[in-house]
This record gives C-alpha cells, sequence and structure tokens, in this order.
C-alpha cells in the first residue's frame, strides 16, 4: 500500500462510505455545520488542520460538478435511494436539501453554477411531484 494524500484518504476512506451524491454533500454539510469550515477529527489528527480542509474541500467541489454533471434521470434514483434508508419521502428530502442548501454547496464552486443546482433540485422536485400526480412526461 503507497502512501496516500489527504484527497485520496477522504475520497477512499471516508466518502467512498457514503452511496450516491447526494449523501456525500449533505455529509459535507455535516462537516462545516458548526463552525463553517470543515471539521473531521481524524483527517486533521492525522494530516493537519489545513491540509485536511484543503482535501475536504477539493473533494466537496469535485462532488458537487459531479451531480452538475449527472442526468437527471440518475440524479433522481439517486435521490430515491437516499431517501428510503432514512423512511424520508422524496418530497421530505427535496425539502433538505433546499433548506441545507448553503451548508452543502462549497465555497469553491469549480466553475460550476448555483443557479444550476438550484434548478436541479427544481427539477428534481417537480419530476417527483408529477409522478406522484400520474403525469408522464411524453419520451
Amino acid at each position: 500500500m503507497g502512501i496516500r494524500t489527504p484527497l485520496e484518504d477522504f475520497v477512499k476512506n471516508t466518502l467512498a462510505a457514503l452511496p450516491g451524491y447526494w449523501q456525500k454533500l449533505l455529509y459535507f454539510g455535516e462537516l462545516r455545520r458548526e463552525t463553517a469550515k470543515y471539521d473531521h477529527w481524524g483527517m486533521k489528527r492525522r494530516y493537519g488542520a489545513e491540509a485536511s480542509t484543503q482535501a475536504m474541500s477539493a473533494a466537496h467541489t469535485d462532488v458537487f460538478l459531479r451531480i452538475l454533471r449527472t442526468p437527471l434521470r440518475v440524479l433522481l434514483a439517486d435521490l430515491r435511494t437516499a431517501a428510503a434508508p432514512q423512511n424520508r419521502t422524496q418530497e421530505e428530502y427535496v425539502e433538505t436539501l433546499r433548506e441545507q442548501r448553503d451548508e452543502i454547496l462549497p465555497v469553491d464552486d469549480g466553475g460550476g453554477s448555483v443557479k444550476h443546482f438550484d434548478l436541479t433540485v427544481r427539477t428534481l422536485d417537480a419530476l417527483i411531484r408529477a409522478e406522484k400526480a400520474g403525469d408522464r412526461p411524453n419520451g
């Protein structure tokens, strides 16, 4: 086993344990909830505060950009998978994404767009509601 960078360690040991993009994004919100800075005691202890923060910030930006590049049908399936074990409806899960928006978005958007993210969440919400109402888009 070779030496891993803090980013590789965080991605392979922490993020890999979380299925799907939405759970990962909400996890970043949890890491920043108390101080608005990433706080992961194991990373900080192993790599120091600055290196761990840089690693988590880079991983956070990567997850954000992957969400923006992922087809809606995949994001919808991911949302369903994330909501089910928590005994939450898909609508409740979308509402959580909206409520925690400022906490779950990365400081560095990496060239992505918050407007694009907001539109993605609104579109997922509309798809869920249309499906529940029995409306299916043509095609």
